[in-house]
């Protein structure tokens, strides 16, 4: 935990903040702090500065705010629109994706995507906000990315995507030449990012997706698990 993320409902008046649940159980056994002791806080979707501890206990931490005055670091100019992983996998990969600046994530279904992973608990609003979170809290970040879950292909392709792929348009397969972002393309540029599942993505699916704009590239000739993917690919666009 590089930052402890506030929510509004932490703060009991102003300035002082009372937390009670798994993060005061983090500081509690991994930061040990002494009361007086100063952490780095932040407001979601606001700034970040210190707060004062001035209690910690087992399953409680209280704190007093100061002024937050140091603005959240820039976005990263990216959007990733993903097959749905497998549950675990897409945990890892929403806090990777956000610890680096990612702000938009798309998870979309494809043929190739099993259909119980919808249905899984793991991809309720609480449980995807959570990862999201842990991601900010490793980025010391406050911005909280948005995150749309696309369970309709046809309604995605046909009325959504066009509204959302902006500048370079990277559809991410193993089968081209060209590799992800050459010296030619434009790097602050924003990109937008095409990682099908684990399985592929159906020839007719890669057709819809350069009949919108996008460009095959590959990241190299080793086969990568897509979590691997994700992040070396978001990795090449950090100036």
């Amino acid at each position: 935990m590089n930052l402890l993320l506030l929510h509004p409902r932490d703060f009991i008046d102003r300035q002082t903040v009372l937390i009670t649940d798994y993060r005061a159980h983090h500081i509690y056994k991994y930061l040990k702090p002494k009361t007086g002791d100063k952490l780095r806080v932040g407001i979601i979707n606001e700034n970040i500065g210190t707060g004062i501890v001035e209690i910690t206990e087992k399953h409680r931490c209280q704190l007093q705010i100061s002024p937050l005055k140091q603005t959240p670091p820039p976005p990263l100019p990216v959007t990733l629109i993903l097959a749905l992983p497998r549950p675990l996998m897409l945990k890892r990969i929403l806090q990777h994706a956000t610890s680096l600046g990612v702000k938009h994530i798309v998870l979309l279904n494809t043929a190739h995507v099993e259909k119980s992973y919808w249905r899984s608990s793991d991809i309720k609003p609480n449980m995807l906000n959570e990862q999201l979170y842990l991601g900010l809290e490793q980025g010391i970040d406050t911005r909280l990315p948005e995150l749309e879950l696309a369970k309709d292909y046809k309604d995605f392709m046909q009325n959504r995507l066009v509204n959302i792929a902006q500048g370079n348009r990277v559809l991410l397969v193993p089968d081209t030449l060209q590799p992800i972002l050459e010296g030619t393309d434009d790097k602050t540029a924003h990109t937008t990012i095409v990682i099908g599942p684990e399985r592929g993505l159906l020839d007719t699916e890669i057709d819809d997706f350069l009949d919108a704009g996008f460009e095959k590239r590959h990241l190299g000739s080793r086969t990568l698990r897509v979590e691997t993917a994700v992040t070396a690919a978001i990795a090449r666009l950090i100036k």
